[in-house]
Protein backbone atom coordinates (compact mmCIF):
# COMPACT_ATOMS: atom_id res chain seq x y z
CA UNK A 1 0.00 0.00 0.00
CA UNK A 2 3.05 2.25 0.36
CA UNK A 3 3.32 2.74 -3.40
CA UNK A 4 -0.30 3.82 -3.80
CA UNK A 5 -1.16 7.46 -4.36
CA UNK A 6 -2.16 9.45 -1.29
CA UNK A 7 -5.65 9.95 -2.73
CA UNK A 8 -6.02 6.17 -3.18
CA UNK A 9 -4.79 5.53 0.37
CA UNK A 10 -7.35 7.95 1.76
CA UNK A 11 -10.05 6.51 -0.51
CA UNK A 12 -9.28 2.93 0.60
CA UNK A 13 -9.26 3.87 4.29
CA UNK A 14 -12.49 5.85 4.06
CA UNK A 15 -14.06 3.15 1.88
CA UNK A 16 -13.15 0.44 4.41
CA UNK A 17 -14.50 2.51 7.28
CA UNK A 18 -17.61 3.22 5.22
CA UNK A 19 -18.03 -0.52 4.49
CA UNK A 20 -17.71 -1.31 8.19
CA UNK A 21 -20.23 1.41 8.96
CA UNK A 22 -22.63 0.03 6.35
CA UNK A 23 -22.06 -3.48 7.75
CA UNK A 24 -22.92 -2.15 11.19
CA UNK A 25 -26.07 -0.58 9.84
CA UNK A 26 -27.02 -3.78 7.99
CA UNK A 27 -26.37 -5.95 11.04
CA UNK A 28 -28.34 -3.54 13.21
CA UNK A 29 -31.24 -3.45 10.75
CA UNK A 30 -31.17 -7.25 10.42
CA UNK A 31 -31.16 -7.66 14.20
CA UNK A 32 -33.96 -5.14 14.59
CA UNK A 33 -35.96 -6.90 11.88
CA UNK A 34 -35.31 -10.24 13.58
CA UNK A 35 -36.40 -8.84 16.91
CA UNK A 36 -39.39 -7.28 15.19
CA UNK A 37 -40.35 -10.67 13.77
CA UNK A 38 -39.90 -12.20 17.21
CA UNK A 39 -42.12 -9.54 18.70
CA UNK A 40 -44.68 -10.04 15.95
CA UNK A 41 -44.52 -13.76 16.52
CA UNK A 42 -44.94 -13.26 20.24
CA UNK A 43 -47.79 -10.82 19.74
CA UNK A 44 -49.42 -12.84 16.98
CA UNK A 45 -48.95 -16.10 18.88
CA UNK A 46 -48.68 -16.48 22.67
CA UNK A 47 -49.88 -12.96 23.43
CA UNK A 48 -53.14 -13.27 21.47
CA UNK A 49 -53.58 -16.89 22.52
CA UNK A 50 -53.07 -16.10 26.19
CA UNK A 51 -55.38 -13.13 25.91
CA UNK A 52 -58.04 -15.22 24.19
CA UNK A 53 -57.46 -18.09 26.62
CA UNK A 54 -57.93 -15.65 29.47
CA UNK A 55 -61.19 -14.42 27.94
CA UNK A 56 -62.33 -18.03 27.44
CA UNK A 57 -61.35 -18.96 30.98
CA UNK A 58 -63.13 -15.95 32.47
CA UNK A 59 -66.28 -16.50 30.44
CA UNK A 60 -66.14 -20.24 31.13
CA UNK A 61 -66.18 -19.53 34.84
CA UNK A 62 -68.86 -16.89 34.33
CA UNK A 63 -70.90 -19.41 32.34
CA UNK A 64 -70.62 -22.02 35.09
CA UNK A 65 -71.63 -19.47 37.71
CA UNK A 66 -74.60 -18.41 35.63
CA UNK A 67 -75.71 -22.06 35.21
CA UNK A 68 -75.41 -22.68 38.95
CA UNK A 69 -77.29 -19.47 39.63
CA UNK A 70 -80.08 -20.54 37.30
CA UNK A 71 -80.28 -23.90 39.06
CA UNK A 72 -80.19 -22.47 42.56
CA UNK A 73 -82.94 -19.83 42.08
CA UNK A 74 -86.65 -20.22 41.53
CA UNK A 75 -87.28 -16.58 40.64
CA UNK A 76 -88.06 -16.51 36.92
CA UNK A 77 -86.34 -13.17 36.39
CA UNK A 78 -83.15 -14.29 38.10
CA UNK A 79 -83.26 -17.56 36.21
CA UNK A 80 -83.82 -15.76 32.92
CA UNK A 81 -80.98 -13.36 33.66
CA UNK A 82 -78.65 -16.24 34.58
CA UNK A 83 -79.60 -18.17 31.44
CA UNK A 84 -78.90 -15.05 29.30
CA UNK A 85 -75.54 -14.57 30.99
CA UNK A 86 -74.63 -18.22 30.45
CA UNK A 87 -75.54 -18.04 26.76
CA UNK A 88 -73.64 -14.76 26.34
CA UNK A 89 -70.50 -16.30 27.89
CA UNK A 90 -70.89 -19.38 25.70
CA UNK A 91 -71.14 -17.15 22.60
CA UNK A 92 -67.99 -15.30 23.58
CA UNK A 93 -66.17 -18.60 24.08
CA UNK A 94 -67.27 -19.80 20.64
CA UNK A 95 -65.89 -16.60 19.06
CA UNK A 96 -62.52 -16.92 20.81
CA UNK A 97 -61.89 -20.56 19.90
CA UNK A 98 -61.16 -19.81 16.17
CA UNK A 99 -58.77 -17.04 17.25
CA UNK A 100 -56.95 -19.49 19.53
CA UNK A 101 -56.81 -22.09 16.75
CA UNK A 102 -55.38 -19.54 14.29
CA UNK A 103 -52.65 -18.12 16.54
CA UNK A 104 -51.74 -21.09 18.72
CA UNK A 105 -48.15 -22.16 17.95
CA UNK A 106 -48.09 -25.26 20.11
CA UNK A 107 -49.75 -28.65 19.77
CA UNK A 108 -52.98 -28.14 17.84
CA UNK A 109 -54.45 -31.29 19.45
CA UNK A 110 -54.89 -29.28 22.64
CA UNK A 111 -57.12 -26.86 20.76
CA UNK A 112 -58.94 -29.76 19.13
CA UNK A 113 -59.59 -31.38 22.49
CA UNK A 114 -60.69 -28.08 23.99
CA UNK A 115 -63.03 -27.45 21.08
CA UNK A 116 -64.38 -30.98 21.35
CA UNK A 117 -64.98 -30.54 25.09
CA UNK A 118 -66.90 -27.28 24.54
CA UNK A 119 -68.86 -28.90 21.69
CA UNK A 120 -69.72 -31.84 23.94
CA UNK A 121 -70.62 -29.55 26.82
CA UNK A 122 -72.93 -27.33 24.77
CA UNK A 123 -76.00 -29.65 24.55
CA UNK A 124 -75.54 -30.66 28.17
CA UNK A 125 -75.52 -27.04 29.23
CA UNK A 126 -78.56 -26.30 27.08
CA UNK A 127 -80.41 -29.24 28.70
CA UNK A 128 -79.58 -28.01 32.19
CA UNK A 129 -80.69 -24.48 31.32
CA UNK A 130 -83.98 -25.82 29.92
CA UNK A 131 -84.60 -27.75 33.16
CA UNK A 132 -83.72 -24.64 35.17
CA UNK A 133 -86.10 -22.51 33.12
CA UNK A 134 -88.88 -25.08 33.85
CA UNK A 135 -88.03 -24.78 37.55
CA UNK A 136 -86.86 -28.38 37.64
CA UNK A 137 -83.83 -27.43 39.64
CA UNK A 138 -83.25 -30.73 41.40
CA UNK A 139 -83.36 -32.69 38.16
CA UNK A 140 -81.07 -30.10 36.51
CA UNK A 141 -78.58 -30.30 39.38
CA UNK A 142 -78.58 -34.08 39.28
CA UNK A 143 -78.04 -34.11 35.49
CA UNK A 144 -75.31 -31.60 35.78
CA UNK A 145 -73.60 -33.53 38.53
CA UNK A 146 -73.61 -36.72 36.50
CA UNK A 147 -72.79 -35.30 33.06
CA UNK A 148 -71.68 -31.67 32.89
CA UNK A 149 -69.14 -31.79 35.71
CA UNK A 150 -66.98 -34.40 33.97
CA UNK A 151 -66.94 -32.49 30.69
CA UNK A 152 -66.35 -29.18 32.53
CA UNK A 153 -63.31 -30.68 34.26
CA UNK A 154 -62.08 -32.01 30.95
CA UNK A 155 -62.53 -28.62 29.26
CA UNK A 156 -60.90 -26.81 32.19
CA UNK A 157 -57.95 -29.17 32.04
CA UNK A 158 -57.47 -28.55 28.31
CA UNK A 159 -57.90 -24.82 28.86
CA UNK A 160 -55.22 -24.88 31.56
CA UNK A 161 -52.99 -26.91 29.28
CA UNK A 162 -53.56 -24.37 26.54
CA UNK A 163 -52.58 -21.49 28.82
CA UNK A 164 -49.53 -23.29 30.14
CA UNK A 165 -48.42 -24.12 26.59
CA UNK A 166 -49.01 -20.50 25.52
CA UNK A 167 -47.06 -19.20 28.51
CA UNK A 168 -44.19 -21.57 27.73
CA UNK A 169 -44.15 -20.45 24.10
CA UNK A 170 -44.28 -16.83 25.21
CA UNK A 171 -41.38 -17.30 27.63
CA UNK A 172 -39.40 -19.09 24.90
CA UNK A 173 -40.02 -16.24 22.47
CA UNK A 174 -39.13 -13.64 25.10
CA UNK A 175 -35.96 -15.58 25.94
CA UNK A 176 -35.07 -15.79 22.24
CA UNK A 177 -35.74 -12.07 21.94
CA UNK A 178 -33.39 -11.38 24.85
CA UNK A 179 -30.73 -13.64 23.33
CA UNK A 180 -31.12 -11.91 20.00
CA UNK A 181 -30.86 -8.55 21.72
CA UNK A 182 -27.66 -9.60 23.49
CA UNK A 183 -26.29 -10.98 20.20
CA UNK A 184 -27.17 -7.75 18.39
CA UNK A 185 -25.45 -5.69 21.08
CA UNK A 186 -22.41 -7.98 20.94
CA UNK A 187 -22.21 -7.75 17.14
CA UNK A 188 -22.54 -3.98 17.27
CA UNK A 189 -19.83 -3.77 19.92
CA UNK A 190 -17.53 -6.00 17.84
CA UNK A 191 -18.19 -3.99 14.68
CA UNK A 192 -17.65 -0.78 16.63
CA UNK A 193 -14.33 -2.04 18.02
CA UNK A 194 -13.25 -3.26 14.57
CA UNK A 195 -14.27 0.05 12.99
CA UNK A 196 -12.48 2.03 15.68
CA UNK A 197 -9.36 -0.16 15.38
CA UNK A 198 -9.32 0.09 11.58
CA UNK A 199 -9.86 3.85 11.79
CA UNK A 200 -7.00 4.25 14.27
CA UNK A 201 -4.67 1.97 12.27
CA UNK A 202 -5.38 3.72 8.99
CA UNK A 203 -5.26 7.12 10.67
CA UNK A 204 -1.86 6.45 12.25
CA UNK A 205 -0.53 4.77 9.09
CA UNK A 206 -1.64 7.54 6.74
CA UNK A 207 -0.58 10.26 9.20
CA UNK A 208 2.91 8.75 9.55
CA UNK A 209 3.01 8.10 5.80
CA UNK A 210 2.45 11.82 5.20
CA UNK A 211 4.13 13.59 8.13
CA UNK A 212 7.45 11.67 8.11
CA UNK A 213 8.28 12.27 4.42
CA UNK A 214 7.01 15.85 4.68
CA UNK A 215 9.39 16.47 7.60
CA UNK A 216 12.26 14.93 5.62
CA UNK A 217 11.38 17.02 2.57
CA UNK A 218 11.10 20.13 4.76
CA UNK A 219 14.64 19.59 6.11
CA UNK A 220 15.93 18.96 2.57
CA UNK A 221 14.26 22.17 1.34
CA UNK A 222 15.86 24.07 4.24
CA UNK A 223 19.31 22.66 3.32
CA UNK A 224 18.77 23.63 -0.32
CA UNK A 225 17.63 27.13 0.71
CA UNK A 226 20.85 27.72 2.64
CA UNK A 227 22.98 26.27 -0.18
CA UNK A 228 24.08 23.07 1.58
CA UNK A 229 23.42 20.81 -1.39
CA UNK A 230 25.90 18.17 -0.23
CA UNK A 231 23.98 17.76 3.07
CA UNK A 232 20.68 16.99 1.35
CA UNK A 233 19.71 13.40 2.17
CA UNK A 234 16.23 12.18 1.23
CA UNK A 235 15.75 8.49 2.03
CA UNK A 236 11.99 8.32 1.43
CA UNK A 237 11.15 6.29 -1.67
CA UNK A 238 7.68 5.50 -2.91
CA UNK A 239 5.54 5.67 -6.01
CA UNK A 240 3.04 8.09 -4.51
CA UNK A 241 3.02 11.88 -4.84
CA UNK A 242 5.40 12.34 -1.90
CA UNK A 243 7.80 9.75 -3.37
CA UNK A 244 7.74 11.61 -6.70
CA UNK A 245 8.38 14.89 -4.88
CA UNK A 246 11.25 13.31 -2.94
CA UNK A 247 12.78 11.97 -6.16
CA UNK A 248 12.51 15.37 -7.84
CA UNK A 249 14.15 17.08 -4.86
CA UNK A 250 16.97 14.51 -4.85
CA UNK A 251 17.49 15.10 -8.56
CA UNK A 252 17.38 18.87 -8.08
CA UNK A 253 19.94 18.80 -5.26
CA UNK A 254 22.25 16.48 -7.24
CA UNK A 255 21.95 18.65 -10.36
CA UNK A 256 22.70 21.90 -8.50
CA UNK A 257 25.60 20.27 -6.63
CA UNK A 258 27.13 18.93 -9.87
CA UNK A 259 26.65 22.27 -11.66
CA UNK A 260 28.28 24.23 -8.82
CA UNK A 261 31.20 21.76 -8.61
CA UNK A 262 31.67 21.93 -12.38
CA UNK A 263 31.54 25.75 -12.35
CA UNK A 264 34.05 25.87 -9.51
CA UNK A 265 36.44 23.62 -11.46
CA UNK A 266 36.08 25.57 -14.73
CA UNK A 267 36.46 29.01 -13.11
CA UNK A 268 39.43 27.78 -11.04
CA UNK A 269 41.20 26.56 -14.18
CA UNK A 270 40.46 29.85 -15.95
CA UNK A 271 41.86 31.74 -12.94
CA UNK A 272 45.07 29.71 -13.36
CA UNK A 273 45.25 30.79 -17.00
CA UNK A 274 44.01 27.51 -18.48
CA UNK A 275 41.44 28.61 -21.05
CA UNK A 276 41.42 25.18 -22.70
CA UNK A 277 39.24 23.79 -19.87
CA UNK A 278 35.72 22.59 -20.73
CA UNK A 279 32.57 21.66 -18.77
CA UNK A 280 32.68 18.06 -17.60
CA UNK A 281 28.95 17.68 -16.82
CA UNK A 282 27.22 19.38 -19.74
CA UNK A 283 24.18 17.10 -19.38
CA UNK A 284 23.48 18.67 -15.97
CA UNK A 285 22.94 22.12 -17.47
CA UNK A 286 19.24 21.70 -18.18
CA UNK A 287 16.51 24.29 -18.54
CA UNK A 288 17.52 27.72 -17.33
CA UNK A 289 20.83 26.31 -16.04
CA UNK A 290 21.92 26.15 -19.69
CA UNK A 291 22.22 29.96 -19.60
CA UNK A 292 25.00 29.56 -17.02
CA UNK A 293 26.89 27.28 -19.41
CA UNK A 294 26.43 29.78 -22.24
CA UNK A 295 27.52 32.69 -20.01
CA UNK A 296 30.68 30.84 -18.94
CA UNK A 297 31.45 30.10 -22.58
CA UNK A 298 31.00 33.77 -23.46
CA UNK A 299 33.29 34.79 -20.58
CA UNK A 300 35.89 32.29 -21.77
CA UNK A 301 35.73 33.56 -25.36
CA UNK A 302 35.98 37.21 -24.35
CA UNK A 303 38.88 36.56 -22.01
CA UNK A 304 40.56 34.55 -24.76
CA UNK A 305 40.19 37.42 -27.22
CA UNK A 306 41.46 39.92 -24.62
CA UNK A 307 44.51 37.79 -23.83
CA UNK A 308 45.16 37.32 -27.57
CA UNK A 309 45.08 41.08 -28.05
CA UNK A 310 47.42 41.53 -25.08
CA UNK A 311 49.74 38.91 -26.58
CA UNK A 312 49.73 40.65 -29.97
CA UNK A 313 50.37 44.01 -28.28
CA UNK A 314 53.25 42.46 -26.34
CA UNK A 315 54.72 41.14 -29.60
CA UNK A 316 54.41 44.60 -31.16
CA UNK A 317 56.02 46.22 -28.11
CA UNK A 318 58.82 43.67 -28.29
CA UNK A 319 59.37 44.42 -32.00
CA UNK A 320 59.37 48.20 -31.30
CA UNK A 321 61.80 47.67 -28.45
CA UNK A 322 64.19 45.85 -30.80
CA UNK A 323 63.97 48.73 -33.28
CA UNK A 324 64.62 51.25 -30.49
CA UNK A 325 67.57 49.15 -29.38
CA UNK A 326 69.05 49.10 -32.93
CA UNK A 327 68.52 52.89 -33.25
CA UNK A 328 70.18 53.42 -29.89
CA UNK A 329 73.17 51.35 -30.98
CA UNK A 330 73.40 53.37 -34.24
CA UNK A 331 73.24 56.64 -32.30
CA UNK A 332 75.88 55.35 -29.90
CA UNK A 333 78.16 54.48 -32.86
CA UNK A 334 77.58 57.95 -34.42
CA UNK A 335 78.38 59.58 -31.11
CA UNK A 336 81.61 57.59 -30.96
CA UNK A 337 82.56 58.69 -34.45
CA UNK A 338 81.75 62.31 -33.58
CA UNK A 339 83.89 62.01 -30.48
CA UNK A 340 86.77 60.79 -32.64
CA UNK A 341 86.28 63.69 -35.03
CA UNK A 342 86.25 66.09 -32.10
CA UNK A 343 89.52 64.65 -30.87
CA UNK A 344 91.02 65.06 -34.33
CA UNK A 345 89.64 68.59 -34.46
CA UNK A 346 91.13 69.31 -31.07
CA UNK A 347 94.50 68.14 -32.36
CA UNK A 348 94.15 70.32 -35.37
CA UNK A 349 93.31 73.28 -33.15
CA UNK A 350 96.43 72.65 -31.14
CA UNK A 351 98.48 72.58 -34.30
CA UNK A 352 96.86 75.81 -35.45
CA UNK A 353 97.63 77.38 -32.07
CA UNK A 354 101.27 76.42 -32.51
CA UNK A 355 101.27 77.83 -35.95
CA UNK A 356 99.76 81.09 -34.49
CA UNK A 357 102.55 81.32 -32.04
CA UNK A 358 105.12 80.46 -34.75
CA UNK A 359 103.61 82.62 -37.40
CA UNK A 360 102.43 85.83 -35.79
CA UNK A 361 102.10 87.41 -39.08
CA UNK A 362 99.54 84.99 -40.34
CA UNK A 363 97.49 85.35 -37.11
CA UNK A 364 95.13 87.87 -38.42
CA UNK A 365 94.54 85.85 -41.57
CA UNK A 366 93.96 82.68 -39.57
CA UNK A 367 92.01 84.52 -36.81
CA UNK A 368 88.77 84.52 -38.69
CA UNK A 369 89.19 80.82 -39.55
CA UNK A 370 90.07 80.05 -35.98
CA UNK A 371 86.98 81.82 -34.66
CA UNK A 372 84.85 79.97 -37.20
CA UNK A 373 86.39 76.62 -36.26
CA UNK A 374 85.98 77.47 -32.56
CA UNK A 375 82.33 78.26 -33.07
CA UNK A 376 81.89 74.94 -34.87
CA UNK A 377 83.74 73.18 -32.07
CA UNK A 378 81.53 74.79 -29.45
CA UNK A 379 78.43 73.77 -31.41
CA UNK A 380 79.80 70.25 -31.81
CA UNK A 381 80.49 70.09 -28.06
CA UNK A 382 76.95 71.12 -27.23
CA UNK A 383 75.61 68.57 -29.70
CA UNK A 384 77.82 65.90 -28.17
CA UNK A 385 76.58 66.78 -24.66
CA UNK A 386 72.97 66.59 -25.80
CA UNK A 387 73.67 63.32 -27.62
CA UNK A 388 75.23 61.81 -24.55
CA UNK A 389 72.19 62.88 -22.49
CA UNK A 390 69.84 61.35 -25.10
CA UNK A 391 71.86 58.16 -25.15
CA UNK A 392 71.59 57.92 -21.38
CA UNK A 393 67.82 58.37 -21.59
CA UNK A 394 67.62 55.80 -24.39
CA UNK A 395 69.68 53.36 -22.37
CA UNK A 396 67.39 53.88 -19.37
CA UNK A 397 64.27 53.45 -21.58
CA UNK A 398 65.77 50.34 -23.16
CA UNK A 399 66.24 48.80 -19.70
CA UNK A 400 62.62 49.51 -18.77
CA UNK A 401 61.42 48.10 -22.09
CA UNK A 402 63.46 44.94 -21.50
CA UNK A 403 61.78 44.55 -18.07
CA UNK A 404 58.32 44.94 -19.66
CA UNK A 405 59.15 42.45 -22.40
CA UNK A 406 60.47 39.98 -19.86
CA UNK A 407 57.30 40.36 -17.74
CA UNK A 408 55.07 39.88 -20.82
CA UNK A 409 57.02 36.84 -21.97
CA UNK A 410 56.75 35.38 -18.48
CA UNK A 411 52.91 35.72 -18.40
CA UNK A 412 52.38 34.89 -22.05
CA UNK A 413 49.71 32.13 -22.78
CA UNK A 414 47.97 30.73 -25.72
CA UNK A 415 44.11 31.26 -25.27
CA UNK A 416 41.54 28.84 -26.75
CA UNK A 417 37.72 28.99 -26.93
CA UNK A 418 35.55 27.33 -24.26
CA UNK A 419 34.38 23.96 -25.32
Amino acid sequence: MKNLKVAKKLFISYALIFVLLIAGYIVSIADLMGMGRQIETFYGGPFIVNNSAGIVNANFEQMQKSVYRAICNSDPEIVAEAIAKAKESALIIEKQLPVIREHFLGDQQIVDRLDAAFTKLKPMREHVLVLASENRNAEAADYMEKNNILVIKEAQMELNSLQENGNAMGEALVGGLRDQQVGAIGRLVILGIVSLTVSLVFGVYITRGITLPVQELEKAAHDIARGAFSEVQIRYRSEDELGSLAGNMRSMAATLSDVIADETHVLGEMAQGNFAVHAGRRERYVGELEQILLSMGEINRRLSRTMLQINQSADEVAAGSEQVSVGAQSMAQGATEQAASIEELSGTINEISGQVYRNAQSAQMAGEKTQSVKASADASGRCMSEMLTAMGDISKSSGEIRKIIKSIETSRCRPTFFR
